[in-house]
């Protein structure tokens, strides 16, 4: 994205909003998602699904240590 785009879109949509996270488990993923939103524009939810076979799991997926891995 040019510049000059990018400095339009920042002063159209001036607040870009981090709103939540989620973590879930099912039998094959750990799915972790995020909820943010641009006001005026629009609302995403990107998420990243990691497999779980072949995979020894230390920590709940749940636990305080999952939480602080998702933001570092």
């Amino acid at each position: 994205m040019s510049d000059d785009k990018f400095s339009r879109f920042r002063e159209q949509y001036k607040t870009f909003t981090y709103e939540d996270y989620h973590i879930t488990k099912d039998d094959k993923y750990i799915t972790v998602s995020f909820d943010f939103k641009i006001d005026g524009l629009c609302e995403f939810h990107p998420k990243t699904e990691i497999e779980l076979t072949g995979l020894d799991i230390l920590n709940d997926f749940s636990s305080p240590t999952a939480r602080n891995i998702v933001f570092s």
